[in-house]
């Protein structure tokens, strides 16, 4: 048995998140960011008048301005995930990004 410790924190970009850390070996930890809390915190940032359920937009007073505030942080992303490939293809190592390790079980 193992116990799991959990960090529950409100971020001014992001909204709430956690963080989950195991207490034993391998020393695994959790990260958890909800993107819907950090749109609608972009769109209170812009001044956009909105109605938000938990997870969701019902309304938004302008959605063009909303996608348009969105849209750069797609394109970071889009431009780091390139950059991985490009790294990797030129023959470095580097940290793959999260979700994207794939667990190989070796069949004797």
């Amino acid at each position: 048995m193992f116990n799991h410790y959990y960090f529950y924190c409100i971020a001014a970009d992001f909204g709430p998140f956690f963080l989950k850390f195991c207490s034993s070996y391998p020393y695994n930890a959790k990260l958890c960011i909800n993107g819907h809390h950090w749109a609608q915190r972009q769109a209170a940032r812009a001044g956009l008048g909105f109605t938000a359920l938990d997870n969701a937009f019902t309304a938004v007073d302008d959605p063009a301005v909303l996608q348009a505030n969105l849209r750069p942080a797609h394109r970071r992303t889009d431009r780091c995930a390139a950059a991985q490939v490009a790294g990797n293809a030129a023959g470095s190592v580097s940290p793959a990004p999260i979700g994207t390790v794939k667990r190989i079980r070796r069949r004797d």
